[in-house]
């Protein structure tokens, strides 16, 4: 895959190439966070954040609070710089050079990468062409009898497909599979049709994984969590340098817990916003694959020049052509106004 001069994955860093359009003055459709931005308390926080000190290494005032909601040990739960950073360090804890892995695709890229730097057998399990991205899990766990890997991930609502699991039937899929650890990525599930299995208790070979980004829009501090097991989160503690977490970041997510009631205004809106975007994309002829999540992933042909034409005109589309999507792209909701000037665009520039 070519990599995109300040770009990684389809995520933009702050400050464009020399030439580019100012990025203050796009419409960001690319990147899958809260519209509506970190609360007023968060951003407080933030701000009164004491910096001159070392942060507690392993953030246990932080793990504190996330065990007390999520009902929990505050000892399975880790806290990481971001969900990627978790994942990498997860992959080498759990994962020996002989081990087979199986990446539920097409999804996040984080885990095989992880993966691939330590077995040489990393699988992609794909569901099949015409299901519409939707996994068949009869069928995955009749593969998984046959491959015995050691590890499954799978991101739930998954990204960028938008599609999602019954959580009850995830458990029923790893409870036949004892002996396989499962990374159920749920970055989006708060942010979903389905945020009320957030609280739904999971097998001890079920690693949940959660982001703060998301919900929070503090994509700039990198915060996550998972929850798992003690032993293996003792495990990562142990083989990972220590201070991955600013104490900018701590504050941050230590005021996050109790902006419950802006994660749900927050939720509401985007879910109506992705429901209007969608409407508006079937209004003018576009294929899109409905979803249960605050992004929507949509057929437009040649993605490539449909992204530089956009991006001309003052819109950043997220391309799937690193996810082996050929000619699909995925757009986070946005309100209604960006949605209406985004439709005139595309009409304009896509044939």
């Amino acid at each position: 895959m070519k990599q995109q001069k300040n770009d990684y994955h389809g995520f933009r860093f702050h400050g464009g190439p020399e030439g580019d359009k100012n990025l203050c003055d796009l419409i960001d459709f690319s990147v899958n966070t809260n519209t509506c931005g970190p609360s007023p308390e968060v951003v407080k926080a933030i701000r009164n954040a004491d910096f001159e000190v070392y942060p507690d290494p392993t953030g246990l005032s932080l793990r504190e609070e996330i065990a007390r909601v999520e009902q929990v040990n505050h000892d399975q739960v880790i806290i990481g710089n971001g969900a990627a950073e978790l994942l990498w360090t997860l992959s080498r804890v759990i994962i020996q050079p002989t081990d087979t892995v199986l990446i539920v695709e097409p999804t996040f890229c984080e885990f095989r990468n992880a993966c691939q730097v330590i077995t040489h057998h990393v699988l992609g399990w794909y569901p099949e062409d015409n299901s519409g991205f939707k996994v068949d899990l009869e069928k995955l766990s009749v593969d998984i009898g046959l491959i015995k890997p050691k590890a499954v991930y799978l991101c739930n609502p998954n990204s960028p497909t938008g599609c999602y699991l019954d959580l009850y039937l995830i458990i029923g899929l790893a409870e036949s599979h004892p002996n396989v650890t499962f990374i159920l990525d749920e970055a989006f599930l708060s942010l979903s049709d389905h945020w009320q299995q957030t609280a739904v208790g999971v097998p001890d070979n079920v690693i949940r994984v959660r982001s703060f980004t998301k919900e929070h829009a503090i994509a700039g501090l990198r915060l996550g969590y998972m929850i798992l097991p003690n032993q293996i989160r003792s495990a990562m503690e142990k083989t990972r340098p220590w201070w991955t977490i600013n104490s900018l970041a701590l504050a941050a997510g230590i005021a996050a817990i109790g902006q419950a009631q802006w994660v749900i205004d927050s939720r509401k809106k985007m879910l109506i916003d992705r429901d209007y975007m969608e409407y508006q994309l079937g209004q003018i002829g576009l294929t899109f694959l409905p979803s249960t999540t605050i992004f929507t992933m949509v057929k437009l042909g040649d993605t490539a020049k449909t992204c530089r034409s956009l991006l001309s005109s003052g819109f950043l589309i997220r391309d799937c052509e690193s996810y082996g999507l050929t000619g699909w792209v995925r757009l986070c909701a946005r309100p209604q106004n960006d949605v209406d000037q985004l439709i005139d665009s595309i009409k304009e520039n896509v044939e």
